[in-house]
């Protein structure tokens, strides 16, 4: 498992924003790969519902990002209960 705490790039984004965002970072992670590695997107939220919609909306919309998008089943909650019991949950 990941330490949520130490994703490099964590944003908070309206989806109108975020193809312009993925799209940038994918092409300087992919241009510092030698264009070897896609780079992954972790989508999280408080109980893994609207992680997983968004993850199936970014892969409809724009299926041509050359990213590997994954939600955190369960979200915040399920992190905290299985992985870190001291993680904060709101």
């Amino acid at each position: 498992h990941r330490d949520l705490h130490s994703f490099p790039t964590r944003r908070s984004s309206d989806l109108d924003e975020l193809h312009n965002f993925l799209s940038e970072k994918s092409t300087q992670f992919q241009e510092g790969s030698q264009g070897m590695r896609k780079m992954r997107v972790y989508v999280v939220c408080r109980r893994g519902n609207d992680s997983q919609r968004a993850v199936n909306f970014i892969r409809e919309k724009w299926p041509e990002l050359p990213v590997v998008l994954k939600d955190i089943k369960g979200g915040l909650h399920e992190w905290s209960r299985v992985v870190d019991n001291n993680f904060p949950v709101y």
